[in-house]
């Protein structure tokens, strides 16, 4: 349906329909002078605001014609009427129809932008004072947050429910940690891999030989690894395929494997390590995660070697011969081998 979307502007009436957990839901739109159903994900929209919709229009047997929500961008008043309804329409705290009156006759067309930008000019109003600006400033920030997560997302064709994912992870604080370093939403958000982090870094302005955008290359190519059943990659490996990912010299991507490794966000044994530290194009190199479980292994077959060998209650030799002929089978002599060390020995590594 891609190649039918359209993009409207309309006004929320109502919610018919809506659920917590998943923020879709039946809304009811004033457009073009009558009542139009729109449904899916929508969040952080109250009745009276104009938004702007993307979808497609299509036909449902219970709702009748119907448009098909892919994304939204909330469409904020620009005339004093307008401003004055939108802040007096009860969905900031501390804000009434007579205050959001007050506040448009004291700063007019610009009263959204000296809440959102010079919130402490709010003592200008006659009956606000500090604790009530605090508590509008908190309110209205609360809200525009996640509607300027989800705007600024869409333009790197990153949807409504990612970015949901993302508030819930981050926050108020999602923005200002995406524009610090968007290679955290590759590593911390489900559905989110290094391309789209980078589509949003480079966009940004971030160099390409940044370190950030190279360490972030690194764990991407040890984690597909990982993904793909493997512990680790040695040093030359992961150099190589990384170095193709953000198609820099090899040797730039190498510099920065030290960092990577102090970070934490790759693992070595000291042992695979170079006379001076350093990692070898043989040294296996793991995410944090790989090479906890390798020496949590290590560690339990030692403690097993370490330990008392197995008591049977039965002679080995005796109990496989009888087995043999019940089976009506004989085992070769390799076969007959392994089968007594795997009964003797204290652990046996296949």
């Amino acid at each position: 349906m891609t190649d039918n979307l359209q993009t409207i502007k309309a006004t929320l009436r109502r919610r018919r329909y809506y659920n917590e957990l998943t923020n879709w839901g039946v809304f009811v739109f004033d457009y073009q002078k009558s009542e139009l159903v729109v449904t899916g994900l929508l969040v952080g929209v109250e009745a009276g605001e104009e938004v702007e919709l993307t979808g497609y229009f299509a036909y449902d047997v219970q709702w009748g014609k119907e448009f098909k929500l892919e994304s939204f961008r909330v469409e904020l008043p620009t005339t004093l009427k307008g401003i004055e309804g939108y802040l007096g329409s009860g969905f900031l705290r501390g804000i009434g129809k007579a205050t959001a009156k007050a506040i448009v006759k004291v700063f007019g067309a610009d009263s959204l932008r000296i809440i959102a930008n010079e919130p402490e000019r709010l003592k200008e109003v006659p009956k606000i004072g500090a604790k009530k600006a605090e508590q509008i400033v908190e309110s209205y920030h609360e809200k525009r947050h996640l509607q300027d997560l989800i705007v600024f997302l869409q333009e790197y064709d990153i949807g409504i429910g990612q970015a949901l994912r993302i508030d819930h992870r981050f926050g108020h604080r999602a923005l200002g940690i995406i524009r610090d370093n968007p290679y955290v939403l590759a590593e911390e958000v489900r559905g989110i891999g290094f391309h789209t982090a980078d589509k949003i870094a480079l966009s940004m302005g971030m160099e390409e030989n940044d370190p950030r955008r190279i360490v972030a290359a690194l764990q991407a190519v040890i984690n597909a690894a990982g993904d793909e059943g493997h512990l680790y990659l040695t040093g030359e490996q992961l150099v190589e395929k990384a170095s193709f990912m953000v198609n820099m010299p090899p040797e730039m991507v190498q510099d920065q494997i030290a960092l990577a490794l102090k970070s934490g966000k790759l693992c070595a044994d000291a042992n695979d390590l170079g006379p001076g530290g350093e990692v070898l194009p043989t040294t296996p190199l793991y995410t944090s995660y790989y090479y906890e479980l390798e020496c949590t292994a290590a560690e339990l077959l030692g403690n097993i070697i370490a330990g008392k060998p197995p008591k049977w209650p039965i002679e080995p030799l005796s109990a496989l011969k009888e087995v043999q002929e019940k089976l009506k089978i004989t085992l070769a002599a390799q076969q007959h081998e392994a089968v007594i060390t795997a009964v003797k020995a204290k652990a046996m590594v296949i």
